[in-house]
């Protein structure tokens, strides 16, 4: 177990000291992390959320999906998990915290959608929020009485799965050979027909 001291008593607030995407380093607006079991994603400020977007986005058509799920999305038709980087986070404790695709990003639909998200309380929010996408990685123990958070790694496994976009493909291809097979019977018969 490895222990961050709170920075601020209204809030469970440790500090943060670097966010990585891979190799990329944030330029971090802020030094400071809200650790909160009620908050699904992890939420940082708008520009360190351009920062994600910089390494996310090259190569892929991306987009807010703000009618279903508010969730950053790109469009995935070949890219998987592994396509992306680990995410660490460290803080005050020095620990590096890593979390991997598989807890940051789904993968539905041929899209990928980003369990990380710019904060909207205000033009400069002053924290990240460290949410489930956080959480389910480290066993988090909070120390009221010694005004600390703790983590340690935990066994959480994230089921992967592929086959609803492999169920849709195959969908798909049936439904243009079925309409293939209509449209060849169809001249034939027409063919036929003419004779």
């Amino acid at each position: 177990m490895s222990w961050n001291n709170l920075v601020d008593d209204i809030y469970w607030t440790i500090g943060i000291n670097e966010a990585k995407l891979g190799d990329y380093t944030f330029d971090l607006d802020t030094n400071q992390a809200i650790v909160d079991t009620g908050t699904s994603y992890i939420l940082m400020p708008a520009d360190d959320f351009s920062e994600f977007r910089k390494v996310i986005e090259p190569g892929r058509s991306c987009y807010f999906d703000s009618k279903k799920t508010g969730l950053f999305t790109c469009w995935c038709f070949t890219d998987t998990h592994s396509d992306f980087p680990d995410f660490s986070i460290r803080l005050s404790d020095g620990q590096y915290y890593k979390i991997p695709a598989t807890s940051y990003m789904m993968r539905q639909n041929f899209k990928c959608y980003f369990k990380v998200v710019p904060q909207r309380l205000s033009e400069t929010t002053p924290f990240w929020i460290l949410g489930d996408t956080f959480m389910l990685n480290y066993y988090s123990v909070f120390d009221l009485e010694n005004r600390r958070v703790g983590f340690a790694p935990s066994n959480h496994i994230d089921y992967v799965s592929y086959w609803h976009d492999i169920l849709l493909t195959l969908s798909l291809l049936l439904a243009i050979f079925g309409t293939i097979s209509f449209f060849v019977s169809w001249y034939k018969e027409r063919k036929e027909a003419a004779r």
